[in-house]
């Protein structure tokens, strides 16, 4: 095995002095905050003001939340053999948000109100949970601002309304958009190997909490795959976004609801704007039009919007 980091190192050191009543040091402590996100909200129950305080109302959340999470793999296992019909032929990287839920569906504690039940029941230990795990809860009331589902970095925890259906080919396409911030967020946390780098990303992520705040270079590719899916699941239909109408499309998704309805029409308006998406490869830059209304969307939305140096990490607010 390789030899653990200093992050890793730190991390497990802060959970040793906790698990022994010790107290762990700032930057410790950070580590333990960055690299097991769950650890602090569902063993000591802090952190997160969206898990309920009484048992009882944590266990008709947990039930609600497994049919939520039966949906969402069901769902996107379904999306898979749609685009699949299309073509065997699909790009890695089209596939990988789909892979990514796919695998999460490994963790056995992936509800996190069971997550949080398990360790009042002192059952936490039989259940390991995988490193690269991330969590689902239901939006409820905390997130009702937001008409699709959402993805909170700091603790992993992918939030999906209760009306998500299998059934729904706009939901799912919605739930891969999120998959792809979830992959993102892996490739950060992957990179830190000390604690100021962690340090440095636990405070990034703060900063992005504090308001209505969006970094750009995550937005483009998880709204691009967002319009290869749904091209491969309306049988590349959308191909050519122009001669298809906003009606027709909400149809063919089968966006029934209003908030489906407004994601449909955005994007149609984003494949309108993304010219020869169908191409394009993570590695090639968005064209000019396409981001400009990503940007317009947000703006319109009442967002600030930051953009991150490739080079530096830093964000610049635009």
């Amino acid at each position: 095995m390789p030899n653990k980091n200093e992050f890793e190192l730190a991390s497990e050191l802060a959970l040793s002095k906790i698990q022994s009543g010790n107290q762990p040091s700032d930057e410790e402590f950070a580590a333990l905050r960055l690299r097991f996100p769950f650890y602090l909200q569902c063993v000591f129950g802090k952190g997160d003001p969206d898990l309920p305080t009484n048992q009882g109302e944590l266990e008709d959340k947990a039930e609600i939340a497994d049919h939520m999470i039966r949906e969402i793999e069901a769902g996107v296992a379904s999306l898979r053999d749609k685009m699949m019909s299309v073509t065997a032929d699909i790009p890695s990287h089209v596939l990988s948000p789909l892979n990514r839920i796919e695998r999460n569906a490994g963790n056995p504690m992936r509800n996190k109100y069971a997550l949080r039940l398990a360790a009042l029941n002192k059952r936490l230990s039989q259940h390991p949970i995988p490193a690269d795990s991330f969590f689902y809860m239901l939006s409820g009331e905390q997130r009702q601002h937001s008409a699709a589902a959402s993805f909170r970095e700091s603790d992993r925890t992918l939030f999906v309304p209760e009306e998500f259906s299998r059934e729904s080919k706009l939901d799912c396409i919605v739930a891969c958009h999120e998959a792809v911030h979830v992959g993102q967020d892996d490739a950060a946390r992957s990179a830190i190997t000390n604690v100021s780098q962690a340090m440095q990303y636990e405070e990034r992520l703060r900063f992005l909490s504090e308001g209505k705040r969006v970094v750009i270079n995550g937005e483009l590719p998880a709204y691009g795959r967002e319009i290869q899916i749904a091209n491969y699941v309306l049988g590349r239909a959308f191909q050519n976004p122009n001669a298809m109408s906003e009606e027709e499309l909400i149809e063919k998704l089968g966006a029934n609801r209003p908030d489906q309805q407004i994601i449909a029409r955005t994007l149609l308006r984003l494949a309108r704007a993304f010219p020869n998406f169908e191409n394009h490869q993570p590695n090639q830059v968005f064209p000019a039009s396409y981001a400009e209304e990503v940007i317009d969307m947000y703006r319109s939305n009442e967002f600030e919007i930051y953009a991150q140096d490739p080079y530096s990490g830093q964000l610049r607010q635009i």
